[in-house]
């Protein structure tokens, strides 16, 4: 038997295998740290499903509409494609966010107050997505005479009246003493921080470095070249 030479058919002629679908699911729910979720399809909870996408992983929550590739009749074979998003719509929005967001205060400031104030500290303004996560950085060098010291925390508001306080909590103290009649000095010094921040309301935030002095010396500290980063993700 020929075929004609641009006729391939023949070689492709085994027996058919299970047929590769598509479907859409809805996150019922959904373990970052494992990818362990719950996914409701045509009404049915399905436990575990595998993820095309690994690095989507960190984004998915309960409520996201999911797409399915599916192949045969079992479960146990079909896994996530990626989240469903619509341009234009608040959903969209919440899920893709503003970003990175940044500012620094290179001027130096004078802490006179015991209690936290922002003290024309840096502030930032950005969308804390449906994950409710943020990863905070901050940072300040300060100048400080003997005994003085210094804190700074990160303060945060959100929607419906949500807070967060003294994440990112610094703090450095000069300890240089008096030693054979010779004061020792003003010191200058920096500290920094991180911190991942979970469970947030998802929606806009505002966030401050504020600062406080800890000492009850006369003189007041520094503070100067302070930033603070704010990563929704």
């Amino acid at each position: 038997m020929s075929y004609s030479s641009d006729d391939l058919t023949p070689l492709f002629g085994g027996q058919p295998g299970p047929g590769v679908g598509y479907r859409q699911g809805t996150i019922l729910e959904w373990n970052p740290a494992t990818a362990e979720n719950t996914v409701e399809v045509d009404g049915k909870p399905i436990q575990n499903l595998s993820i095309l996408n690994t690095s989507e992983s960190l984004l998915l929550a309960p409520g996201d509409v999911v797409g399915i590739l599916t192949t045969g009749g079992a479960a146990s074979s079909w896994c996530i494609l990626g989240r469903l998003t619509i341009p234009g719509t608040a959903a969209a929005a919440m899920t893709l966010g503003t970003g990175l967001a940044a500012a620094t205060v290179v001027a130096s400031a004078a802490v006179t107050s015991a209690g936290y104030t922002l003290n024309g500290g840096p502030t930032v303004t950005t969308q804390v997505l449906r994950t409710g996560r943020v990863y905070l950085t901050a940072a300040s060098a300060m100048d400080l005479d003997v005994g003085e010291g210094v804190a700074l925390a990160v303060f945060g508001g959100g929607p419906n009246g949500a807070t967060i306080t003294e994440r990112c909590y610094l703090t450095s103290r000069n300890l240089l003493t008096v030693s054979s009649g010779t004061l020792g000095g003003t010191l200058n010094t920096a500290a920094s921080s991180a911190e991942l921040v979970t469970g947030l309301t998802p929606g806009i935030w505002t966030f401050e470095l504020q600062s406080a002095k800890t000492n009850g010396a006369a003189g007041d500290p520094r503070v100067h070249t302070r930033v603070l980063t704010v990563m929704p993700f």
